[in-house]
C-alpha cells in the first residue's frame, strides 16, 4: 500500500494524516492471509524516477518491514520500544471518591460489604453526605448482603435504583418499551448497618444519606 504524506519523519512531512486508515488493513491483511505479504510505504514529496525504481526494488527485497517510510534518500522503518513504569513508592488508595466498584458473588450466603467512610467509600457525592454503593448481581439466585459503615451512621431513608428482569437476555422492544426499566425504592435505615437482598440478575445504585 504506498501513501505520501502520512508518516511524520523529520516533523514536518505530515500533511495527510487520515491517509493512517489504511494502516488497520494492513497489518490485518498478513495476519488473516499469511500467504499474503501487506506493507505500508509512505514517501515525502512526489514519485519520481529514482524513487520508482527504489521502490520496485523494495516489493522484490523479500523485506519483512511491515511500515516503511521514504525521506529524502533515506528508508526509515517503525519499531517500538518497551517502556518501562517505574515503581511505586506506596500503594495507591483501595477506594477514591467518584470511583466505581464491583462486589460480586454467586453463592447464596450472606455478604459482608464493608465501607470506611473515614477514607472514600465506594463512592462519595461532593460533599461527603451521601454514600454510593453500585452493585451487580449476576447469579440467579438473590443475595442477601450486609452493607456496614465504618466511622459513620446512616441517615433514616435511603434510596435504592434497581435494574433487574427474569432472565439476563431480556431486553426491551417496541411492543415492551419497559420491560427491563429502573425503579425506585425507598429503604428504612439506621445506624452505621444496612441489611439488603439484592434480587437475581440486577444492577442496584444505593444512595445512603449520612449523618
Amino acid at each position: 500500500m504506498l501513501s505520501n504524506g502520512m508518516q511524520d519523519v523529520f516533523g514536518d512531512d505530515l500533511w495527510a494524516p487520515e491517509k493512517a486508515l489504511i494502516l488497520g488493513p494492513c497489518r490485518v491483511i498478513a495476519q488473516e492471509y499469511p500467504h499474503l505479504t501487506c506493507q505500508s510505504i509512505d514517501i515525502a514529496g512526489h514519485l519520481d524516477q529514482q524513487l520508482s525504481e527504489r521502490l520496485i526494488a523494495e516489493a522484490y527485497s523479500g523485506a519483512d518491514d511491515a511500515v516503511i517510510a521514504y525521506s529524502g534518500a533515506r528508508r526509515w522503518t517503525q519499531s517500538f520500544t518497551p517502556l518501562r513504569l517505574p515503581e511505586l513508592k506506596k500503594r495507591p488508595a483501595k477506594l477514591r471518591e467518584g470511583g466505581v466498584y464491583l462486589q460480586e458473588s454467586t453463592n447464596e450466603t450472606k455478604i459482608p460489604f464493608v465501607l470506611d467512610a473515614q477514607t472514600d467509600a465506594a463512592s462519595r457525592a461532593k460533599g461527603g453526605r451521601e454514600a454510593i454503593v453500585k452493585v451487580v448481581n449476576v447469579s440467579r439466585a438473590a443475595q442477601e448482603t450486609e452493607i456496614k459503615l465504618n466511622g459513620a451512621e446512616l441517615g433514616s431513608s435511603a434510596e435504592a435504583i434497581v435494574l433487574t428482569s427474569e432472565k439476563p437476555e431480556d431486553e426491551n422492544s417496541l411492543e415492551q418499551p419497559t420491560r427491563v426499566s429502573p425503579v425506585e425504592h425507598k429503604l428504612a435505615c439506621s445506624g452505621s448497618v444496612l441489611q439488603h437482598t439484592f434480587p437475581p440478575n440486577s444492577v442496584t445504585i444505593l444512595r445512603l444519606p449520612l449523618k
